[in-house]
């Protein structure tokens, strides 16, 4: 398929309108129209309810990501109209959300909910993020663009499945992509055993949330005393959460309910894995803000 007739299909086209002259916030913004044309397209094509569920579960949480991105500069910068920003990008996180909970519930997704997708995230780069591009701009003499420029790389470089092996500054042993990938690879094994597959997984074993590296990494550290950061117990109770949820779903398939413990999987384990991801970014977020002041 050609450069054009893929454009043809996309509902967002990228140009020099939507470029605010901030490389790896560029980037951000590229993945994020991306993303929406992806969504738009597995709509357009009638794809699977899985393909599309994934779809909307990663549009959230790099959305996520990347306002936390994005509010971290603007709070060193002071940028004085970060408030109205939050709020801005709280309630296009909470549309997404609502989407994807009405779209596991059965609803399907409309071409309306895309078409304002793509017009506030339009609208958005245009008008509020420029505004605060041009502020970051005047003070970059100031040289704290460049203390964030590994940490937008680093998530640039996720996003596009890159190896990115960073420590978090403050915080020994936190490789923030390591810690994401052993997580993935732990909820790998437990969709396996769901599966049949030979791997050996209880319900106790499920339920310790010290067992795996990251659980155990976030106890050492906690002793340490980085639990007084929020970000910390933030993702210290979604992942006692999640394995929470994953003892339940191997509870359920002991107990013979395979179709429960699917559900379960796909909806509740599939979100708080997301949230994690997500609180590692915030955490390694916090850290550095903390270590360029």
């Amino acid at each position: 398929m050609t450069a054009e007739s893929t454009n043809e299909r996309n509902l967002v086209v990228w140009g020099d309108d939507l470029s605010l002259g901030l490389g790896e916030v560029d980037e951000q913004h590229r993945f994020l129209v991306d993303r929406i044309n992806m969504l738009w397209q597995a709509l357009l094509g009638h794809r699977e309810q899985e393909a599309v569920q994934g779809l909307i579960e990663d549009l959230h949480t790099y959305t996520r990501t990347h306002f936390s991105a994005e509010e971290v500069l603007m709070r060193s910068f002071d940028y004085p109209k970060l408030e109205q920003h939050q709020r801005s990008h709280r309630s296009f996180e909470a549309k997404i959300r609502q989407a994807a909970e009405d779209y596991d519930a059965g609803k399907p997704i409309s071409i309306d909910l895309l078409r304002f997708l793509n017009e506030w995230l339009q609208q958005h780069i245009k008008v509020t993020d420029r505004d605060y591009a041009r502020y970051v701009d005047r003070h970059k003499h100031h040289g704290m663009l460049r203390n964030f420029g590994g940490f937008f790389r680093l998530l640039n470089q996720m996003a596009s499945g890159e190896e990115a092996e960073t420590e978090a500054p403050g915080a020994h042993g936190l490789e923030m992509q390591r810690a994401i990938s052993l997580h993935q690879e732990w909820v790998a094994r437990l969709e396996a055993h769901l599966a049949g597959e030979p791997v050996e997984m209880s319900a106790m074993e499920a339920a310790q949330d010290d067992y795996c590296l990251l659980g155990n990494w976030l106890l050492i550290q906690g002793a340490e005393g980085l639990d007084e950061l929020p970000e910390f117990k933030t993702l210290m109770q979604d992942h006692a959460d999640f394995h929470i949820c994953a003892a339940n779903i191997v509870t359920h398939r002991e107990q013979g309910d395979a179709e429960e413990a699917r559900r379960l999987l796909k909806r509740d384990l599939r979100h708080l894995s997301n949230a994690i991801r997500f609180d590692i970014i915030q955490l390694y977020a916090a850290l550095q803000q903390r270590f360029s002041e």
